[in-house]
């Protein structure tokens, strides 16, 4: 968006607001700007004196956070005096869209006392037989009774496939790695900044390069193939990211820009908690189209966890959901193991009493 202003005090609201990525104004009174600018500047250093002489040191340092980047502001402006039009860019200017009411909601099923991790984010989807699913996705007829429809899954950005193939109404991504929300975060962020999906990869490749030290090393670890930054480009030419079109990227964008994708943090044997969020769902009427559950199964190592992954797995299920599961597949001559290889089927498949489920976790072919 592009705004004219004519004076100083009108952009200073519009920064303070949050509400412009691009600004253009002219100055009508050069002068006048920089005596404003300059004051403005010594009244915060004064008033800072004040502060921490005769309201303490803990309120100062308060106040002085906040009048430290009003002064940053004013140099702001003043820089721009030199030119009567000037073009003023700030990457973090624009205002996030709000949550959905639903969406915001949902983040309230969030598990603050989970803080587990293993080896770190994982941005791109490392899976294989991803074409069979996709037919699948393409093929399986969507939810005729006009309700919306929500896709829940862990990871990150492989979630975003699958609401573009089923045209997804919410999205909703839970991983028991704190990390993994704040990431989704971000690049709701960057969507919401990237006009297009060049816009966005450039974006984000920045971001990761500007990382340092354990952030960095949270997405930059030796459990993936390849450099994360060589996987984003690559997901612009691989068939059925959301990035391999303009038209997918701002479906993504659209959804967004809504506010219905949320992300928070669990544990998937918090059966009790799924059924929370089942019941919560219903309420709202809206329809769990697809559940992602990467290859999860591979960590329940107990009988105990495998007993609960199965309940909340089935909280999440109606007759129609598609599962999206990783099971480790054994061969019967050679005993290899497969691992990362999708499987996907209809939640009816799975409710039925007759139905192993021991084939979620592990399967001989």
């Amino acid at each position: 968006m592009i705004t004219f202003y004519k004076n100083i005090d009108s952009i200073t609201n519009s920064i303070t607001n949050n509400t412009y990525l691009f600004t253009i104004y002219t100055l009508t009174s050069p002068l006048a700007g920089v005596v404003r600018v300059i004051a403005h500047i010594a009244r915060s250093i004064f008033y800072d004196l004040w502060m921490y002489s005769y309201r303490g040191k803990e309120l100062y340092n308060k106040q002085l956070i906040r009048n430290f980047k009003q002064i940053l502001l004013g140099l702001g402006e003043l820089a721009f005096l030199v030119s009567p039009c000037a073009i003023l860019y700030f990457s973090k200017i624009q205002k996030k869209a709000p949550l959905d009411p639903i969406s915001q909601k949902l983040l309230s099923f969030d598990n603050s006392h989970i803080n587990e991790q293993i080896h770190g984010v994982y941005i791109t989807t490392n899976e294989t037989n991803l074409a069979a699913t996709r037919q699948l996705l393409r093929a399986h007829p969507r939810p005729n009774d006009e309700k919306p429809t929500i896709h829940i899954g862990c990871a990150t950005w492989h979630n975003f496939d699958i609401m573009c193939e089923r045209k997804s109404n919410y999205g909703l991504v839970i991983d028991f790695n704190p990390k993994n929300a704040k990431f989704i975060k971000k690049t709701v962020n960057l969507v919401n900044a990237s006009a297009s999906r060049d816009l966005f990869k450039k974006n984000i490749v920045a971001y990761l390069h500007s990382l340092k030290g354990k952030a960095r090393d949270l997405f930059f670890h030796e459990d993936q193939k390849g450099l994360p930054t060589d996987r984003i480009e690559e997901e612009l030419l691989r068939e059925g990211s959301w990035l391999q079109t303009e038209e997918n990227y701002l479906f993504i964008k659209n959804i967004v820009s809504k506010g219905r994708l949320a992300a928070f943090t669990e544990d998937i044997t918090n059966f009790e908690n799924f059924s929370n969020l089942r019941n919560f769902l219903d309420e709202h009427t809206l329809v769990i189209d697809t559940l992602y559950l990467s290859n999860i199964c591979n960590f329940m190592d107990t009988e105990r966890k495998k007993s609960a992954f199965v309940k909340s797995i089935k909280h999440m299920l109606t007759d129609n959901t598609i599962l999206i599961n990783c099971p480790m597949l054994r061969q019967s001559t050679t005993r290899d193991v497969i691992l990362l290889y999708q499987k996907s089927i209809l939640g009816r498949e799975l409710l039925i009493n007759s139905y192993d489920t021991c084939r979620l976790f592990e399967e001989v072919i």
